[in-house]
């Protein structure tokens, strides 16, 4: 049986999905694609791959405006409160916005394109509205 590093690994290759890899002697076997979404020029999504756990991380990082970061502050606890899936903290001391949504893949299971799709579609949504009124500035080169 595969592990959740091997599985995300043939899920990639199979749909033919652009994408970066962390080396090996990190902590955390980290996944980056890069997407154009709307209006915006491109978003670095991460995925995160806990094996031991079953579990995967999928989400992003940005920078926010510091101009604005009152408004921020509430929109961030105003847009947890009303998310279906995930949640967004700002980094402290670091400016940082991060969005992720926990998948846990079945023992058994396969990672399916459709569930794949939907926790994608959630976090770039949930980047778009935070990118449209100017509340965070790029996605961060993780």
């Amino acid at each position: 049986m595969k592990n959740l590093r091997e599985k995300i690994n043939s899920f990639l290759k199979e749909n033919n999905l652009k994408y970066f890899k962390s080396d090996d002697s990190q902590d955390v076997y980290r996944i980056i694609l890069p997407y154009k979404y709307k209006n915006i020029k491109r978003i670095n999504i991460f995925i995160d791959v806990y094996s031991e756990f079953n579990l995967l991380k999928i989400g992003f990082h940005a920078d926010a405006n510091i101009d604005l970061i009152d408004d921020l502050k509430t929109s961030l606890l105003d847009m947890n409160g009303k998310l279906i899936s995930g949640s967004l903290s700002l980094e402290k001391g670091d400016n940082t916005v991060k969005y992720s949504i926990d998948w846990e893949v079945p023992e058994d299971g396969n990672i399916d394109y459709a569930t794949y799709f939907e926790k994608l579609l959630l976090a770039l949504n949930v980047y778009a509205e935070l990118y449209s009124n100017n509340l965070i500035l790029q996605t961060k080169g993780i």
